[in-house]
């Protein structure tokens, strides 16, 4: 993908590239006809809103409003002096497309596929603690619900079949420009291909994978490669593989060894845990480059030789905006400076050692010093399921992909505590998204078992999800909050998803402790 002049390449693949995921062979895991899904979404919502307008328009706000991709009215952390982005209003950002051709025989098929920003562009939040409708590029996106958009085009394909004509004829509203070739590519090839494969996964796994990808906010990416591996059983569920994580903030990558939320990855000789050896030189630069093409595995459904080979390159690119340009949001609201202040120095004493040290302006901390500590299941008590998921057998089985002499692959049992940049805007908290707020977190006992999470506002006392118990036991938005996209409940009874654990830092911290800690991390 050319990159404007004048703009940061890693910013802007990070935002728009495809990362060679848009091919018929990405179509068998991850790339979608557009036409085709956007018809077949429409139509599926109409079963429950009759009203809804056959138009492109409807299935891009469907995108948004169920799914939770962002469609922002700018990209606040894109440069000024750089060419504006090309954000369209066919699209919602998350979204990358193109259209496949080839002259004998005759296709041409508009595909689109997740990208980087599906997941890595993240909502910000005014002084109140609402959506602005702004998207900060490397937050991360806390209301993408790949489950649901996962279940629903599946069901949405199972309709168009059983109504194939019914489904071209809303392609020709939706879409009148719509070319001869690209209809008969969809009646040839896209069709059929449908008609063969649903109704087998219906009748075996009930879905396009036979486990749970992820719900707002997480995604599942053990259970994603474990599947491309081969060690899914592709002809029955798996309800077990629930190895759920958050979406990292990008800033902090720049201080990890390893990646992922167990750092499970790392360059070849290098340690999992432990700052980079050498610091960033160019050759630490390539390394890590090499180790985070895997996401593009995970995200675009490309091959593992793909990954390991055309994507280390544009992947560079990404790394170094990550080294060399990458900065987090300010907090926007308000804050005591004084107990901020005072919030370090706790800080610095109780929690730095696993999550880095800060400093600089009081205003503006930044880290300086990360350990990169991988903390034993046992000793932080979180869930385990995610640690668990990455097998010794995964990695070795991985180890003999394409992308094995590239990296470094290793069981840990262990999770890294992470660094805390803009860590006000990155609610739910621990590596399962499990809690909704950073005063829970301090207050184990509070924590609720049930709490809406996607679309949600913040709460600036107890920074996270702003809500409250209702009735029914649940942690609710506000009554007068309209959630911008469709949100869940997150139930912590069910596995994967536990509450417990990172108990042992607050049970000998004063409330005005806590309190003072809270509103330092207001400021990282």
């Amino acid at each position: 993908m050319p990159v404007a002049p004048g703009t940061p390449p890693g910013l802007y693949r990070l935002a728009f590239d495809d990362f060679h995921g848009l091919n018929t062979d990405t179509m068998a895991r991850s790339a979608l006809p557009w036409k085709l899904l956007a018809a077949a979404l429409v139509d599926e919502e109409r079963t429950r809103d009759p009203a809804l307008p056959l138009t492109e328009e409807s299935a891009v706000a469907l995108m948004s409003r169920r799914y939770g991709f962002l469609r922002p009215t700018r990209i606040a952390n894109w440069p000024s002096a750089a060419p504006p982005p090309p954000l369209s209003p066919h699209r919602p950002l998350g979204l990358v497309d193109g259209t496949l051709r080839r002259s004998f025989p005759t296709v041409s098929l508009e595909v689109v596929n997740t990208g980087c920003s599906t997941c890595h562009a993240g909502m910000l939040y005014d002084a109140d603690g609402n959506p602005t409708g702004e998207a900060w590029i490397g937050l991360p996106s806390t209301s993408i619900n790949v489950g649901r958009y996962a279940r629903e085009v599946f069901a949405a394909f199972q309709r168009a079949i059983a109504d194939p004509e019914g489904l071209f004829a809303t392609i020709r509203i939706m879409f009148p420009a719509v070319s001869p070739e690209e209809l008969a590519t969809m009646r040839r090839y896209v069709l059929p291909e449908l008609e063969t494969r649903i109704p087998k996964l219906a009748a075996t796994i009930g879905g396009f994978t036979p486990y749970s990808v992820g719900s707002p906010g997480l995604v599942n990416g053990v259970g994603t490669m474990k599947w491309y591996l081969g060690m899914i059983p592709a002809d029955r569920p798996a309800p077990g593989e629930v190895a759920f994580s958050v979406v990292p903030e990008f800033g902090g990558l720049r201080w990890r060894s390893s990646i992922l939320t167990d750092g499970i990855y790392a360059p070849p000789g290098w340690r999992h845990s432990g700052p980079w050896p050498g610091g960033p030189s160019p050759a630490n630069r390539d390394a890590m480059a090499g180790v985070a093409t895997l996401v593009t595995v995970g995200t675009l459904g490309v091959d593992f030789p793909v990954a390991a080979g055309p994507n280390v390159a544009p992947i560079r690119d990404v790394v170094d905006f990550l080294v060399d340009g990458y900065r987090a949001p300010e907090y926007p609201g308000p804050f005591d400076r004084a107990l901020a202040a005072r919030g370090g120095a706790v800080y610095a004493e109780r929690c730095a050692r696993c999550h880095g040290q800060y400093a600089g302006e009081p205003d503006h901390p930044r880290l300086v010093e990360f350990p990169n500590r991988l903390i034993p299941v046992e000793v932080i008590e979180t869930d385990p399921l995610r640690a668990d998921a990455a097998t010794d057998e995964a990695m070795t089985v991985f180890s003999r992909t394409a992308l094995g002499p590239h990296i470094a692959s290793k069981r840990t049992a262990a999770y890294v505590a992470s660094p805390l940049g803009a860590v006000w805007a990155t609610a739910p908290y621990l590596h399962n998204g499990s809690v909704p707020t950073l005063w829970h977190l301090m207050h184990p006992a509070a924590r609720p078992a049930r709490f809406e999470v996607g679309g949600h506002k913040l709460d600036y006392d107890r920074v996270g999800v702003a809500g409250e118990v209702a009735a029914d036991g649940v942690f609710r938005y506000p009554p007068a909050y309209r959630p911008w996209s469709l949100p869940e409940v997150y139930d912590t009874r069910l596995p994967g998803r536990s509450n417990r654990g990172h108990e042992e830092p607050f049970d000998e911290m004063t409330e005005a402790d806590k309190r003072a800690v809270l509103e330092f991390l207001k400021r990282l």
